[in-house]
């Protein structure tokens, strides 16, 4: 079996430093808040939890090793981390800690060529998943043919570190609606073409970057959920304990027929009257 073969992964993004309260929590060593976000996340269907510990400075490494150790005591063995930082040491650190733990991915969260260059040979020489977003050395990801552009580069340069394809992850980088109308279609467009191109490849995207400065926000980001499982998306960075956003992914997958049976959508909703 796949370190990542849920037919829809779905990363919890609580446990987030650039969260004030959670690090307040961080910071007083309060393990009693992260075990509680741990434990609320993979009830509602987290696949993965996400940590990102950059909120202190100077302190990330130490701050991800307690993390770990702390979110660990709660998390199943099938429940995967992402390591979610862009220091190079840190993901190291990181990985060290989980020992070869399955189902581990880094995301350096950078269009950084060097430190990119970095998660891939880490993320190669101890079989772990990359997710790579799909912006130049400048952090401009631009339109469509930019957008593919980059991503081609970034899945020659994974397959010549021997990172297999499901291991390999690309976010076209979702901006905010509020900072440019056509963006939303342009990743829409993208997500189509590389699912196409590229089926065993996963597609991953921050949700809730989309909806960012606007009114509705849970609404805008679900809408736009659905329309990107439609064009094949398989991986989300999201707040799993919102239960609309389950509801909505539910919906989509048992109408483009990714739900045999309809068994996830008649398990999350009794049949009506």
């Amino acid at each position: 079996m796949s370190d990542f073969s849920s037919s829809f992964i779905i990363i919890g993004e609580r446990l987030n430093m650039h969260r004030q309260r959670f690090r307040d929590a961080v910071v007083g060593r309060n393990g009693d808040v992260v075990r509680r976000e741990v434990r609320r996340q993979i009830k509602v269907g987290a696949t993965h939890l996400d940590i990102n510990a950059s909120g202190s400075t100077g302190s990330e490494i130490a701050d991800m090793m307690w993390l770990l150790e702390t979110a660990l005591m709660d998390t199943p063995i099938e429940v995967g981390f992402v390591i979610d930082s862009e220091s190079p040491d840190c993901q190291f650190a990181a990985l060290e800690k989980l020992n070869g733990r399955q189902g581990t991915i880094l995301n350096p969260n950078t269009a950084d060529d060097a430190k990119i260059g970095k998660t891939i040979e880490l993320a190669a020489k101890h079989e772990a998943g990359a997710m790579l977003v799909l912006a130049n050395n400048e952090g401009v990801s631009g339109l469509v043919p930019d957008r593919m552009k980059r991503a081609a580069e970034l899945r020659d340069a994974m397959r010549a570190a021997g990172i297999q394809e499901d291991h390999q992850f690309l976010d076209p980088q979702v901006l905010p609606l509020a900072f440019d109308p056509q963006l939303p279609r342009a990743v829409l467009e993208c997500v189509r073409e590389m699912h196409n191109r590229w089926p065993e490849t996963h597609l991953v995207v921050g949700l809730s970057n989309v909806s960012f400065n606007m009114p509705r926000r849970g609404l805008l980001n679900h809408v736009f959920l659905s329309m990107l499982v439609a064009n094949g998306i398989d991986t989300v960075i999201c707040d799993p304990c919102r239960k609309a956003l389950h509801e909505t992914l539910c919906a989509a997958q048992a109408l483009l027929g990714q739900d045999e049976f309809f068994a996830t959508y008649l398990s999350a909703f009794a049949p009506e009257d």
